[in-house]
């Protein structure tokens, strides 16, 4: 079918710089890839409908101590001083949303649209803070808030770092937008709204799987207060702990020119083998195609469609969008660097995913 739709001249632009640099084909396809996309959003949707969240309303309710209406103070501080909550067990592997759906467990990735590391650790620190020393909270609650203090996150970053030397681009990818001259209010709110069930975590109305980066991830598990009520809660695995533990150059440090410390890095890279094989499996994937000399995007989605597209049967958009959360991921995580000639884009192994290849695990 044929729709005429009605696009801002700013949109064209961008969407047009985006085809010229070779990441689209066509205006068509960027146009199809986004629906792909929202249709999985709203596919994801909680049933209720979306509320505005206002950020002081939020902020008088959580226990975080520092006032975040003044950026220039800094980063928000998360206390997680004398903090142990009651670990929860991991979520059933099999309550738990694939992508694809019912693929096999070594075949499934995250999806391409959480396509950053550090979203979901910061929604982890938040979560550990809010635990305090329970076992379990409001699941909504704590999404809200921690939609909110995210979207601080990226106002503070970005009014930090605009006049430094630093890809605000990339170290506030992920995070929610905010309030701000040029951006309606439901922007905002439907960038809270992908945070909150990407990169953190929701229950699925219809057969109440869970989704979301948090569950992907096993770093927590989800269950209904009673069989009749409509309220879940919230915990925190082990794992979960542990990683939320960590500490993290932007929220302990206040270094905004690194999302993860080395030690985050390990810690996930052994992790997603533990708990998340497909993702694992498909980092290797990837490192091996660069070491072969696949370095550009094109041909590593021709590759992406003969190794793993036979099993998904993904549309060529949704293989792009894949192909690109995953290249994000492990930009992040210091396995891939890549250059830039003209408008194209070449990808390569770094030193890190060179040991990493050699070694098909970090050290413990």
């Amino acid at each position: 079918m044929k729709y005429i739709v009605e696009i801002k001249k700013e949109h064209s632009d961008k969407i047009n710089k985006f085809i010229s640099g070779k990441q689209y084909e066509s205006v068509a396809q960027f146009v199809s890839v986004a629906i792909e996309n929202q249709l999985y959003l709203e596919n994801a949707d909680l049933g209720s409908k979306l509320k505005p969240l206002k950020v002081d309303t939020v902020l008088k309710k959580s226990n975080f101590n520092k006032k975040v209406s003044e950026p220039e103070e800094g980063i928000i501080n998360i206390p997680i001083k004398n903090i142990n909550p009651i670990v929860v067990e991991d979520p059933r592997i099999d309550n738990i949303i694939s992508v694809p759906n019912n693929c096999e467990l070594e075949d499934c990735w995250l999806w391409g649209q959480i396509n950053r590391i550090f979203p979901i650790k910061l929604g982890l620190r938040i979560l550990l803070s809010k635990l305090e020393n329970n076992e379990w909270i409001d699941l909504e609650i704590f999404r809200d808030e921690a939609a909110v203090i995210a979207s601080k996150y990226r106002e503070i970053i970005e009014n930090t770092v605009k006049y430094k030397d630093i890809n605000i681009r990339e170290i506030a990818a992920g995070l929610p937008l905010y309030h701000k001259e040029g951006i309606d209010s439901l922007k905002v709110e439907n960038s809270m709204k992908r945070y909150k069930n990407q990169f953190l975590a929701y229950v699925r109305t219809t057969d109440e799987k869970l989704d979301g980066a948090l569950n992907q991830l096993h770093f927590i598990n989800i269950k209904k207060v009673t069989e009749e009520d409509e309220k879940f809660l919230i915990g925190i695995t082990n794992q979960g702990l542990k990683f939320a533990q960590l500490l993290n150059p932007i929220i302990d440090k206040q270094e905004l020119n690194l999302t993860l410390s080395n030690e985050e890095k390990e810690f996930y890279i052994n992790h997603i083998k533990a708990k998340h094989i497909g993702e694992y499996k498909a980092t290797i994937w990837l490192l091996n195609k660069l070491k072969a000399g696949i370095y550009s995007r094109e041909k590593i989605n021709d590759e992406l469609k003969k190794d793993y597209n036979k099993k998904w049967g993904f549309k060529d958009q949704v293989v792009n969008t894949q192909r690109a959360g995953l290249m994000a991921r492990m930009t992040e995580l210091g396995l891939i660097d890549k250059k830039k000639k003209g408008v194209v884009v070449q990808y390569f192994i770094s030193n890190y995913g060179q040991e990493i290849l050699k070694n098909n695990w970090v050290k413990e």
